[in-house]
């Protein structure tokens, strides 16, 4: 793992090895930054206590960083339930003959569908 913190924030931050070089986005503020590369292993002394106990941060805190952030993934579960609202509308209303809930549950449905997708290609094209 390389350890290192956000430029903006400030806000620590992990990333495999293998993503060193790589763009990767602070799940804290948003910010897009490079991974830096791995630096020198720090040789621990030995001592009494077990190595599993070492935490080099000093909160005790480790922070993996997140591939997706919580705006994205806020905004898959909403585009669902706007979907999911439709759905239910649009039948509801056309068995009641109700014009502006079927023209509602269509708008929500299409929607919600159209607002998913855009949602999971800006996932995909951040991490693709």
């Amino acid at each position: 793992m390389i350890y290192y913190g956000c430029p903006k924030c400030q806000s620590p931050m992990a990333s495999p090895e293998s993503m060193a070089g790589q763009a990767e986005t602070c799940p804290e503020c948003g910010n897009v930054m490079t991974v830096p590369a791995p630096t020198a292993p720090v040789l621990i002394p030995a001592s009494s206590e077990p190595i599993s106990d070492y935490n080099p941060r000093p909160s005790g805190q480790i922070i993996v960083t997140e591939r997706t952030s919580k705006k994205l993934k806020l905004h898959v579960v909403l585009s669902a339930l706007a979907s999911i609202c439709g759905a239910v509308l649009l039948p509801l209303g056309a068995n009641r003959g109700i014009l502006p809930a079927v023209l509602i549950g269509i708008g929500l449905l299409i929607g919600g569908l159209l607002w998913f997708l855009v949602t999971r290609i800006r996932i995909w094209w951040r991490h693709g």
